[in-house]
């Protein structure tokens, strides 16, 4: 089914309102000087059979509250679609069961931001493996070297694996940073005195 017009949404409205009293169907109460507003009941706004079943009239303030319960509900099948992307793949238009069991919720792709937040999730914890590998392998790795590897093997931009090197290689990590004679920067396990004697 097609959306309404406007004409015909306004129909759909005076239809709801009168049906309902003027009351509200989410609250029950009777809002003199505020209007209600057209909603569907089941959400799909393509729905719209001629009977009016899926039409009610609420409030402003439940209309609010039922967008933010959508929200909600978008954010909690945005991280079921995550946990099933495998570390980044958008599944466009997917449908996952809505929160009350119902009708299922379309989502949208995934914007790039919203991808790379999900490979970093993936990827975050298997760095500190790669770092303590390559470390252990290698004697004190150029930390270009790192930052080059990690990012073929993880497809994650050399930015984020910075950010996270960084964070190892501070003062509450486990590794530093030292210059070899050429001036380059590599990374080398701390002496376990120094790292102990920096914790709390």
């Amino acid at each position: 089914m097609a959306l309404l017009s406007n004409q015909a949404a306004r129909l759909a409205l005076q239809n709801a309102v009168l049906k309902q009293h003027g009351i509200c169907a989410k609250c029950d109460k009777k809002h003199d000087f505020i209007p209600l507003i057209l909603d569907h009941v089941d959400g799909n706004r393509s729905h719209n059979p001629a009977d009016g079943t899926n039409h009610q009239a609420i409030c402003q303030s439940e209309n609010v509250k039922k967008g933010k319960i959508q929200q909600k509900t978008r954010k909690q099948n945005s991280a079921r679609r995550e946990s099933v992307s495998e570390g980044g793949g958008s599944l466009s238009l997917k449908h996952f069961p809505g929160s009350n069991g119902g009708d299922p919720v379309i989502m949208e792709e995934m914007s790039p931001q919203s991808r790379e937040m999900a490979r970093a999730d993936k990827w975050k914890p298997r760095f500190k493996d790669f770092l303590d590998d390559v470390v252990r392998k290698e004697s004190n790795p150029r930390a270009k070297r790192i930052l080059d590897g990690f990012s073929e093997v993880s497809g994650m931009s050399q930015n984020a694996i910075s950010r996270w090197l960084d964070a190892a290689c501070s003062p509450e990590g486990r590794f530093e940073y030292v210059k070899d004679q050429e001036d380059k920067w590599r990374v080398r396990k701390k002496q376990k005195e120094q790292y102990y004697a920096q914790l709390p």
